[in-house]
């Protein structure tokens, strides 16, 4: 019985697996899409956006934020890109050392 038990659990756990890959899926095509649509208007809006962001950075503001995605920096500042470095995945890292000290 206690097998049995087992086997079904794998079993769910199996399943699980295999849906949160499928999602992870869809949600990276959709991710892909989204950026070929976002990269193609942006080039019809302003034709030069991409090859001025290309020649250098300059940020004048480093950006330690939550990672939320919920919350991007660009959106919640109305800055657009290139105009601040964004660490928000980095958060912890930073603020750890600095609480130490």
């Amino acid at each position: 019985m206690e097998n049995q038990n087992e086997a079904h659990q794998n079993s769910d756990t199996a399943s699980q697996s295999c849906s949160c890959s499928h999602h992870a899926t869809d949600t990276f095509s959709q991710m892909i899409t989204g950026n070929l649509n976002w990269a193609q208007a942006t080039s019809k809006e302003d034709p030069d956006f991409f090859n001025q962001l290309a020649k250098s950075q300059q940020p004048e503001v480093l950006w330690i934020g939550c990672a939320d995605s919920r919350a991007p920096a660009n959106v919640i500042t109305g800055i657009k890109a290139g105009g601040y470095l964004s660490t928000e995945t980095w958060r912890m890292s930073v603020l750890i050392p600095i609480l130490i000290c």
